[in-house]
């Protein structure tokens, strides 16, 4: 075989399997294949009523109102014809008729769509306007996938004219991170359908620079770093959105490629083991994605996990013996923890790849292999992220500071998303605590986590690099390995409507317009505490003069999903317990005092400072618990300070408020801190130069003195060498370049 044919057969492969593979009788894959059957008849329904008329004006609609985003969606429903020809064993399996039919829909495109016409500006729309993407991934994804599965079919003259405006668009990879890597991918597809040698080296090499680290502002400071964060869109944390994207498209680049005159160089199909686990298992749990890597996209937590597992299930298929190993042992965790996964079957998860994909799964799969381990505390500093894994639950905190906008909402998405850069702390605990309908129905402006103003705001679509950054640096985690401790100096939004860049600016608002007018004077410190079993909470200097009542919301979720037959059919009523006893919540907030220790669920939450909670039960289905701390009206100088506590039952949270196993030592505007009492830990948050149990500060810094070791991280990644005091003697540290990373040194 030639290089030209061995990237065809794997691309072929990659989306319709072969048929001595299909033909194995396994059940599912015959399920699967009727699927694919179906979609086809249906496409091929709708091609046949309306893109057969002579006077059509799509090829599977009758309105003459098209969009790119139609044209998109057209290929792609001509890209499912093609598979259902293409998939051994469909009932419409290698059909003449179909066939043909697909390649009149090839040409139709070409003459009304995606060809001549708009390269000469006399087409149906300017090829240059809203929405570039349309244009130069999302159509030519399904173009391409059609035309490799009917290749044979196809003249070279024809697959030149069907890809031409793909070719005029995009002669180069351009851009960065994961919308270059799409780039090259298609640029190199295009490649391989003609033959191009060069073509294929263009999209290959040229992507060379997403395989550097963005530290430092390498790659306008786009793409992966170090630390595990992925920044995209200017300044947004886009791990599971963009980054995603990166890795996936790197991944499918490799496996077209692999054995090839083309394949790609062994030192970067190695960083894709790499991602694995410092950029991407983090931030997955029991079938869901946490939501604070995910961008203008909330409701993504659920389908980009199934998205997740079939990248890593390529990338086992792409890697050698004792690669596989290593990755079969994560597949199988991804696919055991899935709350509706049963040895080893779940609809969801397979709904999401193709049949090659399925076979490689069944061949990964090992209940007896080996645990994975991804217990620990994961600061992600580059991008105001932390994750902490414990062996029955996940915390996901997303803060934002100077150098990380606190939220995307592009394009008409997350328009309420105001508060989830603003100390967001989710619990993940029990299984799809965050899927869809959390989105759909939680109280945008009572986010776990989170202090805010009651005011209304607005509804809004901001163009990207016009999001709101605070003055504030001092923000980030401190890892000890297990546990540690974040900050987050909270300066709510406030701003004056301006445009900060034209650059993505949109008169029409479709992709965004200016910021909101806001004027708001509410600050805080928020320190987070991650303990082995347990999450502490303090809030202090809680300050704002904007006539408006600001509160902390300890929580704020639904119960637990009711699963039957491997699918969510409802959520069960949460029950809510104050100090033992079970309490009816209303749908007004009601204050309630002497609350020591709270039930909700499998989990509690004990008030550590006395204060009154504020209560309440939404009755938007599936019905919102919310427990607050109401700071009042114009609060000055206020402060919080709770404990989180995981899968812990009423006697659980009672011993735990009777004998906490910690103490706060302060919680002022200049050190947040606490000890543990057992073993004497320490962890301290120092606002300013002070000194607390024998640690002198001359600078704001995290540390942490754990057994005979002094940790240490400068999370503002401004201050260089510092010396830091511990009973007198001096220890110094030099955080040059070092981008928030915490260094340790004996005692």
């Amino acid at each position: 075989m030639t290089s030209f044919e061995i990237c065809k057969s794997q691309w072929r492969k990659i989306l319709v399997g072969t048929p001595d593979e299909l033909a194995i009788g396994d059940k599912t894959v015959n399920e699967r294949i009727a699927s694919c059957g179906r979609k086809a008849n249906l496409a091929w329904d709708a091609y046949k009523a309306n893109g057969k008329k002579p006077d059509a004006v799509g090829l599977f609609r009758d309105t003459k109102s098209v969009t790119s985003g139609d044209m998109t969606r057209e290929y792609a429903r001509l890209s499912e014809m093609a598979l259902g020809y293409a998939t051994y064993g469909t009932d419409c399996y290698l059909n003449e008729e179909l066939l043909s039919d697909i390649l009149a829909a090839l040409e139709w495109g070409y003459t009304h769509y995606y060809g001549e016409a708009e390269l000469e500006y006399r087409g149906w729309r300017d090829m240059r306007e809203f929405n570039w993407w349309d244009w130069c991934i999302g159509t030519p994804t399904g173009l391409m996938n059609t035309m490799i599965l009917v290749d044979s079919h196809l003249t070279l003259e024809q697959k030149k004219n069907y890809l031409k405006v793909f070719n005029h668009r995009v002669p180069k990879p351009r851009d960065y991170g994961s919308n270059k890597v799409h780039f090259g991918y298609l640029i190199a597809q295009a490649g391989i359908l003609c033959e191009n040698a060069e073509q294929i080296l263009v999209g290959r090499d040229g992507i060379e620079d997403t395989y550097l680290y963005a530290d430092g502002g390498v790659n306008d400071g786009q793409g992966f770093y170090r630390d595990g964060s992925y920044i995209f869109h200017t300044l947004h944390p886009m791990n599971f959105t963009y980054g995603h994207g990166h890795f996936s498209g790197i991944t499918d680049f490799a496996a077209i490629l692999a054995g090839s005159e083309f394949q790609l160089k062994t030192e970067h199909t190695e960083l894709l083991y790499t991602w694995l686990y410092n950029s991407f298992l983090p931030f997955s749990r029991n079938g869901e994605i946490f939501r604070s890597v995910l961008g203008r996209h909330p409701k993504g937590t659920r389908g980009s996990a199934c998205g997740f597992l079939k990248t890593v299930i390529r990338l086992y298929g792409l890697s050698s013996d004792d690669k596989k190993s290593e990755l079969s042992d994560v597949i199988t965790m991804l696919v055991d923890e899935h709350p509706l996964s049963e040895n080893g079957y779940c609809n969801e998860i397979f709904g999401s790849l193709t049949l090659n994909d399925y076979l490689l799964l069944r061949q990964a799969y090992n209940p007896k292999g080996a645990q994975v381990d991804r217990r620990g505390l994961y600061a992600f500093n580059c991008m105001d992220r932390a994750v902490q894994h414990a062996d029955r639950y996940a915390f996901a905190l997303s803060v934002s500071s100077s150098r990380i906008y606190n939220y995307e909402c592009i394009n008409h998405e997350n328009m309420n998303g105001w508060y989830h850069g603003d100390g967001m702390l989710c619990l993940v605990s029990s299984p799809f605590k965050y899927g869809p309908e959390y989105w759909n129905g939680v109280d945008p402006y009572r986010i776990p986590g989170t202090t805010a103003d009651d005011r209304p705001r607005e509804l809004i679509t901001i163009a990207q690099a016009n999001e709101y950054l605070s003055s504030k640096d001092l923000v980030g985690t401190l890892t000890t390995g297990d546990t540690g401790v974040s900050v987050m100096q909270l300066e709510s939004y406030h701003g004056d409507g301006e445009l900060i860049s034209k650059r993505f600016y949109n008169p029409s608002g479709s992709y965004g317009n200016a910021p909101a007018k806001r004027d708001c004077t509410l600050t805080a410190n928020k320190a987070y505490f991650f303990m082995d079993g347990y999450a502490i909470c303090l809030g202090s200097a809680i300050n704002a003069h904007d006539n408006a009542k600001v509160y902390t919301v300890i929580e704020n979720r639904h119960g637990d999903p009711i699963i039957e037959g491997g699918h969510v059919v409802g959520h069960c009523t949460l029950p809510v317990t104050f100090n033992g006893e079970g309490v009816e919540l209303t749908d007004t907030d009601t204050v309630y005092e002497g609350v020591r220790y709270i039930t909700m669920g499998s989990d509690a939450y004990c008030v550590i400072d006395g204060k009154a909670i504020t209560a309440k039960r939404t009755d938007v289905a599936p019905g919102f618990s919310q427990i607050v701390i109401d700071h009042g009206i114009n609060p000055q100088n206020q402060s919080y300070a709770y404990a989180i506590l995981p899968n812990t039952g009423i006697d659980g949270a009672k011993s735990f408020s009777d004998n906490t196993p910690f103490e706060v030592l302060e919680n002022s505007a200049s050190v947040q801190a606490i000890r543990e009492k057992s073993t004497g830990d320490l962890y301290c948050v120092f606002h300013q130069a002070a000194e607390i149990a024998g640690i002198t500060a001359s600078c704001p810094i995290l540390c942490s003195l754990k057994g005979n070791s002094l940790y240490v991280c400068d999370v503002t990644q401004k201050l260089g060498k510092i010396t830091l005091k511990v009973n007198g003697k001096e220890y110094g540290f030099d955080f040059t370049n070092a981008y928030g990373k915490a260094q340790c040194t004996a005692l």
